[in-house]
């Protein structure tokens, strides 16, 4: 009974983390802004997950992830490659990714950065000007910046939404 209850625990913090990836995503689209309450979000989800897990073995393997993936977004902030918020974030991802399943992730990570730099560069017909989403696609587009949140959290939940039904 108890392993049935971790279990739903378990799967219910991945979903939940899903879930707020796309709240974090929208949020980085629309105001370039990753707030540090929603990293310390994912990192009390992270928390829920671990301990409903039960085995506390990968959580070695999920804080190097977390390091690892910080380091290199506090090197890319320094160069001016991304936002603060965005490196905040790798820390939190790099948890929920492991370091087993990064090579993976990185790669969804530049196949989804391709997409979005595609969808910033390429213009929109001016019948479909209309919808809120091009419209902010034509802003970015004039603009310098570009909400690499998204990326992320597209990359990571298509690296974690499987698990929730396995």
């Amino acid at each position: 009974m108890v392993e049935s209850i971790a279990f739903i625990i378990e799967k219910v913090a991945l979903l939940t983390a899903c879930l707020f990836l796309v709240f974090v995503a929208w949020e980085d689209f629309r105001k370039f802004r990753v707030r540090n309450s929603s990293v310390l979000a994912l990192l009390a989800i992270y928390v829920v997950f671990a301990l409903a897990r039960g085995n506390f073995n990968p959580v070695i393997y999920d804080l190097y992830g977390g390091l690892l993936l910080f380091l290199l977004g506090v090197a890319f902030w320094f160069a001016k490659l991304m936002g603060a918020g965005d490196a905040k974030l790798f820390f939190a991802v790099g948890f929920w990714v492991s370091l087993p399943n990064l090579f993976g992730w990185s790669i969804l990570l530049l196949l989804c950065s391709v997409v979005l730099l595609a969808l910033v560069r390429v213009p929109f017909p001016l019948g479909m000007r209309h919808l809120a989403v091009i419209d902010r696609l034509d802003e970015l587009r004039r603009g310098k910046k570009v909400p690499y949140a998204v990326p992320i959290s597209v990359a990571t939940i298509i690296t974690l939404f499987p698990n929730v039904f396995l």
